[in-house]
């Protein structure tokens, strides 16, 4: 069951990218959040790398997508790393999370069901680098 429903959850996500018609391949000189699916929760630079986080509703589902897009100092999408996230809840429960890669992206279903304040921390490993960000959320 569980398989059927991360299928499903991927099925959606790429979905809307390849809807989008983002391409990987695009250059931006500033990030344009136009094309980007979701609602934009942060934005930050991290030594030069811009960092954009947007949260997309699943439908049906008490969790939501947390979709990170990066782009390198030269402001193209990054399109290999390795992105984690460590969430930690209202109640300090944490959420740890690898994400994939999509289309210059990347994303991990996450759980913001409770309200309170999360501290979602970031890495990622571009090339030789590892990048750090942090940022609190705030559920209503």
């Amino acid at each position: 069951m569980k398989k059927h429903k991360r299928i499903y959850t991927i099925s959606i996500i790429l979905f809307f990218i390849i809807a989008s018609g983002v391409s990987a391949e695009e250059k931006m000189k500033a990030m344009d959040h136009a094309a980007h699916v979701g609602e934009k929760i942060h934005e930050s630079i991290v030594h030069n790398y811009r960092f954009a986080y947007h949260l997309i509703n699943l439908p049906n589902q008490d969790e939501h997508h947390l979709m990170t897009h990066v782009l390198d100092p030269e402001h193209s999408p990054v399109k290999e790393a390795k992105v984690g996230y460590l969430i930690i809840g209202p109640n300090n429960a944490k959420q740890k999370v690898m994400t994939m890669a999509m289309k210059g992206s990347f994303g991990g279903n996450v759980n913001f069901v409770e309200k309170g304040t999360y501290t979602v921390k970031i890495k990622a490993l571009v090339d030789d680098k590892k990048l750090m960000d942090e940022f609190i959320f705030q559920v209503k």
